[in-house]
C-alpha cells in the first residue's frame, strides 16, 4: 500500500512539474492603439480586438487585421532623380511582441514576419484599395526549436507593435554615372544572392529531414532520437547563419526563406491532424 501511495505521489509531483514547465499553446491578446513605425504609419492601422497567438510545433502564428486609413500618395522626383511606384509595396514589415509594460520582449532572435508571400501580397492589395478596407494578415515567428524563447514569448506577450513598415521604392537615375554605379551594385547583389541561394538549399534539406523525423515520431519509431540530436546540431548552425538574414537577403531570397518556413509549418500541421 505504501509503495502504491509513493508511486501515486511521484506521479502527481511529476505531472505538476510538467504542467508548470509546459509552454502555453494558445494565448489571446487584447490589442488596441498599436504603434506603427515606417512610411506606412499614416496609411495603415491595426484594427482593435482580440487576437489569438498559437504555437504549432516550433512556430508561433498570429493573424492581425489591418485597415487602410489613408490612400497612398505617389512619390515624385527631385533634382536629377526620378522615383515612382507602379503600385505601393511594403518591404520587410515586422510584428514585435510586447510585454505588459509595453516593452519589446528581448532576445527572441527574429521578429514576426508575414507568414507567406501571399501575406505580403495582401498588404499591396490593401494599399491599392479604398479607405476603410480591411485585410487579415498572418504573421509567424520561427527560430529553429528555441523552446525557451517560445515559452517566453507565449507567457510574456501582452501586446504588439509594427515596425519597418516602409515602402519599396523603384528609382531611376537619369545620369550615366549613376547608371554605371547601379550596375556595379547589381553585380555585388548578384553574388550575395547566390551565396544565400546555397544556404537556402541547405535549409531546404534540413526541413526535408525535419519532416521525415516528424513522420517517424508519429509512427512511434524509437530510433528517431539519434537523428533528432544530429538535426538539432544543424538547426543551431543554421540559426546563427540566418540570424540577420532579413536585413541582408534580397527580396527574392527572403521570399523563398518564408516559403520554406511555410512548408515546414504546413507539414507539421498536417501530421498533427
Amino acid at each position: 500500500m505504501k509503495t502504491k501511495n509513493l508511486h501515486l505521489l511521484l506521479f502527481i509531483v511529476i505531472s505538476f512539474l510538467i504542467s508548470c514547465n509546459s509552454t502555453p499553446t494558445e494565448k489571446v491578446l487584447n490589442i488596441d492603439n498599436v504603434n506603427i513605425t515606417g512610411d506606412a504609419k499614416e496609411n495603415l492601422k491595426v484594427v482593435p480586438g482580440e487576437y489569438t497567438m498559437k504555437v504549432v510545433d516550433d512556430i508561433i502564428v498570429i493573424p492581425i487585421k489591418f485597415e487602410l486609413i489613408k490612400k497612398y500618395e505617389e512619390i515624385t522626383g527631385h533634382n536629377d532623380i526620378r522615383q515612382w511606384h507602379t503600385s505601393p509595396e511594403l518591404g520587410n514589415i515586422d510584428l514585435i511582441p510586447l510585454d505588459k509594460s509595453g516593452i519589446p520582449i528581448p532576445d527572441i532572435g527574429l521578429d514576426f514576419s508575414p507568414a507567406t508571400s501571399n501575406d505580403y501580397a495582401k498588404f499591396e492589395d490593401l494599399l491599392n484599395g479604398e479607405v476603410g478596407d480591411q485585410m487579415l494578415i498572418v504573421f509567424k515567428w520561427s527560430y529553429f526549436s528555441k523552446k525557451e524563447i517560445i515559452k517566453r514569448i507565449m507567457e510574456d506577450s501582452e501586446g504588439i507593435e509594427i515596425g519597418d513598415a516602409d515602402f519599396t521604392v523603384l528609382s531611376k537615375d537619369i545620369s550615366d554615372a549613376a547608371n554605371t554605379s547601379s550596375q556595379s551594385s547589381d553585380s555585388f547583389a548578384q553574388n550575395d544572392s547566390e551565396e544565400w541561394d546555397e544556404l537556402l538549399d541547405t535549409y531546404e534539406e534540413y526541413i526535408d529531414n525535419y519532416i521525415k523525423i516528424l513522420k517517424k515520431v508519429k509512427d512511434g519509431d524509437a530510433s528517431v532520437m539519434t537523428e533528432y540530436v544530429e538535426i538539432m546540431k544543424n538547426a543551431n548552425e543554421l540559426a546563427e547563419k540566418f540570424d540577420n538574414a532579413k536585413d541582408e537577403m534580397s527580396a527574392n531570397n527572403y521570399s523563398r526563406f518564408m516559403e520554406l518556413q511555410t512548408k515546414m509549418l504546413n507539414a507539421a500541421a498536417s501530421l498533427n491532424q
